[in-house]
């Protein structure tokens, strides 16, 4: 899924895709069972919470971001390349993680 948000809400993109079905994974608070969020908070994860998760962290990837350079104004693009874990994670899903 390729999102574009206007605003820098808390939680915005967590919280819109959990309210259409489709959680982020590894998102404890949204994922939809209350009780791992709480277990995580208290360090009490195990290997069903894990599994339910998929991945110990939030699956999300900002692969670019432009914003307006604060000193001479001009257009400044970032570029980040995706985090190893979650190309392991897509090519273990079977798809094919962006270059």
């Amino acid at each position: 899924v390729q999102l574009h948000p206007l605003t820098g809400r808390q939680h915005q993109l967590r919280v819109h895709l959990a309210a259409l079905g489709h959680p982020i994974v590894g998102d404890k608070l949204y994922l939809g069972d209350e009780s791992v969020f709480i277990r995580s908070l208290n360090d009490e994860l195990d290997e069903k919470d894990r599994a339910f998760m998929q991945m110990d962290r939030h699956a999300l990837h900002n692969s670019s971001l432009t914003i307006e350079h604060p000193f001479h104004g001009q257009r400044l693009t970032i570029e980040a390349p995706l985090a190893e874990d979650m190309g392991a994670f897509l090519r273990a899903k079977g798809d094919h993680p962006p270059k």
